[in-house]
């Protein structure tokens, strides 16, 4: 069976690490890919250059026969390859255009977890930055201000005052921070409490949870400094019990299938939930995502012992409910990736920068990866090319033995400028 896997980050990298090792699997093209990706096995990277697009991806997939696509950024699913493919008769992971609406309008999601009953803070969606500086003086602070839009995790801005809320709806309002995915914004109540990530993979009628993890979206330790695509993350997350597992399924996740599929936008792909966990364990939705989380993919690649081709293969064909691979699907260990970035990331990163890895690296394909993100092979040579460059990703019997692996090991990775937060899974309970 043939593979072609969208994308060129480390979430990109992991998937296609991840499936190369189911033997129904014999060519895995990844498009772009990375450094990471060159030549690997059965991996195979693809430039397509200006073809990059939902009608040369698909083209592409015809002329190689291609039995399964995988979607790694949302943007391809906003636009709605999905249809496209689906359309010309190829198969594919991952939600319409309709559906996909969850993760690229945030208005559309928050009113659709009212409508369905899903808990979520309130808030109010706003075009015009006079009303939007309006609505703010009547109301407690901190606040949460989103564009309404996709903006690659970057997009949310917590204001702890008048001046800064102003200041953040003058910039996505009037400045177009992110262009036309910030014409509107959403301003939202502040909700306190720990985070989760929670994946699911759905044929529209069946759910295949994922282990739960936690990632750390602020640059810098102690959750501090601007928003990022992702620093790092972890699982499984030991305050996520099996009561409140069974509840974010029942609370969350079915009823946002349920609902997609009653409003006559069926829901199939992964379905990715934010979540914060007040003290009391009441669950609050923060946001969707309508594919794997990075580097959330990275850390359950590593966890994963089951043959994911096959889970996918029968979640395409609309048959999750045949699949008989449950028992020992997931590792019991914990896994921790933590994420290396560019000097000056998120906001300018700088590129171009020689990567030296050292040649005492004790790569384990089971137990330590090394997954590419921002990377490129230029004349022989390792150059960062990205924001987040890679993500250095472990499996340990616990989270303090796997912490001690990703930080004793980071020191072996060296490039200009590079940066990495020093307290991912610090001081966690498993």
């Amino acid at each position: 069976m043939k593979v072609l896997v969208i994308g060129g980050g480390g979430r990109e990298h992991a998937i296609a690490w991840r499936i190369a090792k189911s033997t129904k699997v014999t060519n895995i093209f990844i498009a772009p890919g990375n450094a990471g990706t060159i030549n690997h096995g059965k991996i195979l990277n693809v430039d397509l250059g200006e073809n990059y697009n939902i009608k040369g991806l698909s083209k592409f997939a015809k002329d190689e026969n291609i039995d399964l696509t995988i979607v790694g950024p949302e943007k391809f699913l906003v636009e709605g390859i999905v249809d496209f493919f689906e359309s010309t008769g190829l198969s594919i992971i991952g939600p319409t255009k309709l559906a996909a609406r969850l993760e690229g309008s945030k208005n559309f999601s928050k009113s659709f977890m009212l409508r369905n009953s899903i808990p979520t803070s309130s808030f109010r969606s706003f075009s015009s930055a006079v009303q939007a500086k309006q609505y703010i003086k009547n109301h407690k602070f901190p606040l949460v201000i989103k564009a309404d839009g996709l903006a690659s995790g970057k997009g949310v801005t917590i204001v702890h005052s008048l001046a800064d809320g102003n200041l953040a709806i003058e910039d996505y309002l009037e400045k177009k921070r992110f262009g036309s995915s910030s014409t509107s914004i959403v301003i939202e109540e502040f909700v306190a409490g720990r985070e989760v990530s929670f994946i699911a993979l759905t044929d529209g009628k069946t759910i295949f949870p994922f282990p739960t993890c936690q990632d750390h979206k602020r640059l810098l330790d102690n959750d501090q400094g601007p928003n990022t695509g992702g620093m790092g993350a972890y699982s499984p997350v030991a305050f996520v019990d099996h009561n409140l597992y069974d509840r974010i399924i029942k609370e969350v996740i079915r009823p946002t299938i349920d609902g997609m599929k009653k409003e006559g936008s069926p829901y199939a792909g992964f379905l990715y939930a934010g979540l914060m966990i007040s003290s009391n364990d009441e669950i609050t939705v923060l946001e969707y995502n309508c594919r794997l989380g990075d580097p959330e993919a990275q850390i359950l690649m590593m966890k994963m012992n089951g043959d994911f081709f096959e889970l996918l293969n029968l979640a395409s064909n609309k048959s999750l409910d045949k699949f008989n691979g449950h028992e020992n699907f997931w590792d019991s260990r914990a896994s921790l990736g933590v994420v290396v970035a560019s000097g000056g990331y998120p906001e300018n990163p700088k590129l171009g920068e020689k990567i030296e890895i050292s040649s005492d690296m004790d790569i384990n394909d089971d137990q330590l990866q090394l997954f590419h993100a921002g990377t490129d092979l230029k004349d022989g040579v390792l150059k960062t090319s990205g924001g987040r460059v890679l993500c250095f990703t472990v499996l340990e019997p616990n989270l303090f033995k796997a912490r001690e692996k990703v930080y004793s090991g980071l020191i072996k990775v060296h490039f200009e400028r590079m940066q990495y937060r020093q307290d991912i899974g610090e001081n966690k309970e498993n």
